[in-house]
């Protein structure tokens, strides 16, 4: 039997847990719009400085609905295009807007 600030937990009994964990590299959190999915790994758009759209593969962490975490494959300072149409290809030239 466990036991909690003095009380006993018996069988059939729950309690709720949180923990606190730091995360020494958080994910990245995007509208789940900015994730391209289609055959072969997930993709999210970028803009390179020069207004080059490039099609990065990234790795999804948890689905949130509206949100998507991304836990690896994009930087710190890319700028994410966050609802590209569904025909942006690798390449294109765009003029980003903030």
């Amino acid at each position: 039997m466990a036991t909690f600030e003095g009380a006993l937990l018996r069988p059939g009994m729950y309690a709720d847990v949180k923990f606190h964990v730091t995360r020494t590299n958080p994910p990245f959190l995007l509208p789940s719009t900015a994730v391209i999915i289609r055959s072969g790994p997930p993709l999210v758009a970028i803009v390179s400085p020069d207004g080059v759209v490039h099609l990065k593969p990234v790795q999804l962490g948890r689905d949130l609905g509206s949100s998507i975490e991304v836990t690896g494959g994009l930087g710190d300072h890319e700028a994410v295009i966050v609802a590209p149409p569904d025909n942006v290809q690798d390449g294109t030239t765009v003029r980003a807007q903030q």
